[in-house]
């Protein structure tokens, strides 16, 4: 079996299945929150000053040089 029918066939069979899902009044998924970037998440965990003064202390010793 090539590639080609191999992901022909799978292409079917997935449509299969959420045809038989739909056919078979399955609830529809619930909805997740809205994404939130990975900052909002640790200020809302009180994790984010912490965060950055790690990053002031890894790039305490660096100059940038023109």
């Amino acid at each position: 079996m090539d590639r080609r029918t191999f992901m022909r066939g799978l292409a079917a069979s997935t449509g299969i299945l959420l045809l038989h899902n739909r056919a078979w009044g399955s609830a529809p998924r619930q909805l997740q929150a809205p994404w939130k970037p990975a900052y909002l998440k640790l200020e809302e965990a009180g994790r984010f000053a912490g965060r950055i003064e790690a990053a002031r202390e890894l790039y305490r010793h660096c100059t940038l040089r023109c």
